[in-house]
């Protein structure tokens, strides 16, 4: 596991997938991969911000630094099943799945941006809410980097608090 992330794929090519993706290009980060199960939504995410489109989540690079997990909550689990195994943190960005369902993989977390997400509307990334939380010490303080490259205001919740986050931000 590198010391800093600057490789990034992301599963998912949605709302909160394409703004992430965006806002950490433009950050300086190197998006390597989209996957989405709609090669299509993949394709024109990667177009965006110069990553290679994949059909299968098996054919993801293995040695990236960071894959978010920017897909539907129920999907997560079933997402997991298929991962090929990895060297990098895998994180999701859902407000209610517990994060435990990574456990699958050494490093894992969360990365959580407290926001409703639009296409018809691009957000101001330093003022959105940034809840992490991680398998350890050390990949917490890698999402708290990167996080921090994008808003001012990054928290460390665990499960239990991120979803009473969510559930009154829905509210």
């Amino acid at each position: 596991m590198m010391d800093q992330i600057q490789s990034i794929s992301f599963i998912g090519s949605g709302n909160v997938a394409t703004h992430l993706a965006l806002a950490l290009k433009k950050s300086g980060f190197d998006i390597r991969e989209i996957y989405s199960r709609t090669f299509d939504n993949a394709f024109v995410l990667a177009q965006k911000v110069n990553g290679k489109a994949v059909h299968s989540i098996d054919k993801l690079n293995t040695d990236v630094d960071l894959y978010v997990i920017s897909i539907p909550d129920g999907a997560i689990e079933r997402v997991m099943d298929d991962f090929p195994e990895v060297h990098g943190i895998m994180a999701h960005t859902s407000g209610i799945t517990p994060m435990k369902v990574l456990e699958k993989t050494p490093h894992f977390g969360v990365f959580y941006p407290l926001q409703t997400f639009s296409k018809k509307r691009e957000p101001d990334m330093s003022s959105v809410p940034f809840c992490l939380e991680a398998s350890s010490g050390k990949v917490l303080l890698k999402l708290k980097k990167v996080a921090a490259k994008l808003s001012d205001s990054v928290f460390e919740v665990n499960s239990d608090q991120r979803q009473y986050l969510h559930l009154a931000a829905v509210m």
